[in-house]
């Protein structure tokens, strides 16, 4: 999920200095993962944390998340309002950059490969798969399938995780909400582990 980055910063700087220490040591020998990575799969970050923490782990990582976003449920979908400085600017670079915009642009409309990627939005090969790694990389792009290509190799097929974007700036900030269906939020191995 596109939290990852944000939510390993928070956890990192609100935990202790020798619980965070043992944290990454006891997630690297265990898992191979640093504590950035353990947040694609959130339960094992958990799993850990609570094994060397005296902290309530469900405050704790609830409070990291809360400083991130808040959310609110309407009908099938959740609205994420993004409180993070650094996930808006992220966003808003996101959305400025000419061929990242392309690719969002294409994408929101059907879930593509790679290749139908470059041909719709006229891009080199080497930008295009440069961008559409780091949308993927970022948690923008999401795998929702694959195809076969003419010579029997398997592509992946990338569509968004949200549904709509909303950018608004208000007293000179910018708000950011993002509407995702109910099924894409409660897939999220951190929301699973965090509110459930």
């Amino acid at each position: 999920m596109f939290l990852a980055k944000s939510l390993s910063s928070k956890i990192k700087k609100n935990l202790e200095p020798d619980i965070e220490k043992k944290l990454k040591l006891k997630l690297f020998k265990k898992y191979g993962f640093s504590i950035k990575q353990s947040m694609v799969d959130f339960s094992k970050f958990d799993k850990e944390f609570k094994e060397i923490s005296k902290i309530d782990s469900k405050k704790f990582e609830e409070k990291c998340i809360f400083e991130i976003i808040n959310f609110n449920e309407e009908k099938n979908s959740i609205i994420l309002s993004i409180k993070e400085e650094s996930l808006i600017k992220q966003f808003l670079e996101m959305i400025g950059d000419k061929e990242s915009r392309k690719i969002i642009e294409q994408v929101g409309k059907k879930s593509l490969s790679v290749p139908e990627i470059l041909k719709i939005c006229k891009l080199s090969k080497t930008s295009g798969y440069r961008k559409i790694n780091k949308l993927n990389r970022d948690g923008y792009l999401i795998i929702t399938g694959f195809e076969f290509t003419t010579k029997k190799r398997a592509v992946d097929k990338y569509s968004l995780f949200w549904e709509k974007i909303i950018i608004e700036m208000k007293d000179g900030k910018y708000i950011v909400k993002i509407k995702i269906s109910k099924n894409i939020f409660e897939d999220s191995s951190i929301i699973q582990t965090i509110f459930q």
